[in-house]
Formats: C-alpha cells, structure tokens, sequence
C-alpha cells in the first residue's frame, strides 16, 4: 500500500472482503489514519488487484478501508505470500543447525526470522515440519537484514532453490495449510 498523500509505503495482510469493504492487519505500527487515501496492489495466484482506496477505521493493527472503483487487473509478477505465524523450521548451513521462525512463504520462497545472519547467496538446506508433514528444501539467501521488531534477529528472505518431486506436493499442501 501506499499513501497518497505523501507517498509512503505500508504492509498488510488481507484479512478479509465483504463487498468494496477490505479488513486488513499490519505487523508493525503504522500512522495511518481514517480518510486517507492509499493505492493498493493485492497479490493473488495468477493476478494481482490494483486500486485506490479510502481508510475507515484503525484500531491497534486493524485497518479497514473501501476500494474506490475501478479496479485494475493484471498478471501477477510475483507470487502470493501467506502469513505463517507460529511456524518453526530448522536451517542447516555446513555443520551448524537451528531454528528459525517463518514468517511468510510463497510458491518459490520463504521469509524467516533468524537468530543468525546469512550472506546474500550462501545455500542453505530448510525443513518445515508443520500439522504432521515434514519439508525440506535447499534455499538460496536473496537478503539478510536486522529484525527491526526483534533485536537480536535478523529478517531473511529465501529462494527455494531445489525441491524435489514429492517435497514440491508437500510444499503445496503445506502452503495451503498456512493460508487456512
């Protein structure tokens, strides 16, 4: 999302539509506040929803707003990402093991928080056990930056690089799973 009036940019998750009404949660604070105007791009499977719209109310990290016709849709450039609150992995890199908390995960990647910092393009190997099914992929570090929410952590954006056959079915049920 993006303010209009200034141009600032904000995160959200889709929480919910009931007709041109979208209900919306921010991970972190914003100053967003009702009667601004902000342009918003929604990232589907195949087709991403571009729009204006009209803040109505913020409560905490609740946002809701109304689209203000038209709607614009094109071809989505990038994958949609789910939210995976709650959900450990364990990383491998070369001799080391830890956990790690996944934040968000996509067809192609995964977002972790990681008590460890990567370098951009190192490999790693990635398994996800997660309602009884168990993943593991190799993963390349795309970037490595700190947590601004948690110190001490570092927010880590992943390529899944190699998934074989059977983990890639898994890997689909288990991004269903999240979006549930």
């Amino acid at each position: 999302m993006q303010r209009l009036s200034d141009a600032k940019l904000f995160n959200a998750w889709l929480q919910g539509v009931l007709g041109l009404e979208l209900y919306l949660e921010s991970d972190e604070p914003t100053d967003v506040v009702p009667g601004q105007e902000l342009y918003v791009q929604v990232a589907g499977p195949s087709l991403s929803a571009h729009f204006n719209s009209c803040v109505t109310l913020v409560s905490g990290s609740q946002i809701r707003m109304r689209v203000v016709p038209p709607i614009r849709y094109l071809a989505a450039t990038e994958d949609a990402r789910v939210r995976a609150d709650g959900i450990v992995a364990t990383v491998e890199r070369e001799s080391e093991s830890f956990d790690v908390a996944v934040v968000d995960a996509s067809r192609h990647g995964i977002g972790i928080a990681s008590p460890v910092a990567f370098e951009r393009g190192e490999s790693i190997t990635l398994t996800i056990v997660f309602k009884g099914l168990s993943v593991t992929a190799t993963a390349e570090v795309r970037y490595c930056r700190a947590d601004k929410k948690q110190e001490g952590k570092f927010r880590i954006g992943l390529l899944i690089s190699d998934l074989k056959r059977l983990e890639q079915a898994k890997w689909s049920r288990l991004l269903s799973e999240f979006a549930a």
